[in-house]
């Protein structure tokens, strides 16, 4: 269960992290009828693609709710998140930078 810092919100506990993908939770539809009916009577007017403004949300041909930081998705209105080479070759780039830094301090 996540909790903010700042506000002290906390997140609904039917979320589960996605076991392959790093920024999208996943979660069943009844847990969602359960703890937030609001929501899953969002979804099932549009499954395809529901937006509250800090997350987006569908629903997967398997049946699970899909969530994703609208900051994370590939684009605003979408529930992928990019390919994590993309997010390999950052980390590289501030690694390589970071060491050419700490040598340039000797």
């Amino acid at each position: 269960m996540r909790v903010c810092p700042k506000c002290g919100h906390r997140d609904s506990p039917c979320w589960r992290s996605a076991w392959h993908k790093r920024f999208t939770d996943v979660t069943r539809q009844d847990d969602v009828k359960l703890f937030e009916p609001e929501l899953f009577k969002r979804l099932q007017e549009s499954p395809n693609f529901y937006s509250d403004g800090l997350y987006n949300y569908k629903i997967s041909k398997h049946g699970y709710v899909i969530r994703i930081l609208k900051e994370h998705a590939v684009n605003p209105n979408s529930c992928e998140e990019p390919h994590r080479e993309i997010w390999r070759l950052k980390l590289e780039q501030d690694l390589n930078q970071r060491r050419l830094f700490e040598e340039t301090k000797k």
